[in-house]
Order: structure tokens, then sequence, then C-alpha cells
């Protein structure tokens, strides 16, 4: 009857829903999936690579209990300018996976050469290291470098 159709959906026999309260439903849903799309990683800038530990991708012999990180800085197809303005190095035990460092967000463009900063390294065990690259712009903060699986990033104390 044309009584029953008014304010009721045409989408079919299964939709019998009014329009206005479906509507009320998506608009109050809108607020949440907003939120949920701006947490989403858009563009971020890929992870630092190239990492090196006293300028050595994999140090056979061992290294000194303060070694010196280096890493390539990721590009930025988007930015053809962008540079790193800070980094966050962290240093953790292979095997207890205990961070043993962690150089909180330093302001620097630097990325080569940059000195372990805490207790010294115990002689013998076996570390690994990741960078985190922050650079101007929307997607400021880089993906961590131990996302890649590799060997990079590993390294055992002389």
């Amino acid at each position: 009857s044309v009584r029953s159709s008014i304010g009721t959906s045409d989408a079919g026999p299964l939709s019998r829903e009014p329009v206005n309260r479906r509507l009320h439903k998506t608009v109050t849903l809108m607020p949440h999936l907003l939120i949920l799309l701006l947490a989403l990683p858009f563009g971020s800038p890929a992870a630092p690579s190239g990492l090196l530990v006293n300028l050595l991708p994999s140090p056979a012999l061992g290294v000194p209990a303060r070694p010196r990180f280096s890493w390539i800085v990721p590009p930025s197809e988007s930015e053809p300018d962008h540079a790193q303005v800070s980094y966050r190095l962290r240093v953790w035990a292979e095997i207890s996976g205990g961070v043993v460092w962690d150089s909180g967000s330093v302001r620097s463009s630097s990325s080569a050469t940059i000195g372990y900063g805490g207790h010294p390294l115990s002689p013998g065990t076996a570390y690994r290291w990741t960078v985190t690259t922050t650079s101007l712009g929307p997607a400021a903060e880089s993906v961590p470098s131990e996302s890649a699986p590799s060997e990079e990033g590993a390294f055992v104390t002389a």
C-alpha cells in the first residue's frame, strides 16, 4: 500500500527500516570512522636502511662497549627536499630482549657515527638496535628500522 511505503527504503524486501533511522545510524558512526581513518599511517616514510655499527654492516670481530651507529635516512616520494629533523635509537640485548639504551627523541639531522650513550655494553653479548627518524610534514615519523626482516641492526660486543 502507498501508506506503508512512506518513510521506508526501496532497497528491497530485507530493508524495511525507515530511511531516517538508517541515516541517523550512518551519521552517528561518522565521527568514529573519521578517528579510525586519521589513525592509519598514510604515507609514513619508509624505514631507515643501511644500518651500520662502527661503519660496518655486520661487525664480525665485535664492537667496543660504546659503538657508533649510522643509517640512511628514508626518502620521501611526496617531498623531494625531505630531511630528517630528529631520530630515536634503541639498543636491546638479543637474548633477554631488554632495552639497554633508548636515546629518546634527539633533535638532529645527523645520521652518521652517532655515539652510544648508555652504560657500557657487556663483552661477548649479542645486541640489536633500531632507529626511527622524524621529518617535517604530515607523515613525520618513519617506520622503525627493525620492521624489515634482516640481519641489519645486529652486532656483538668484543
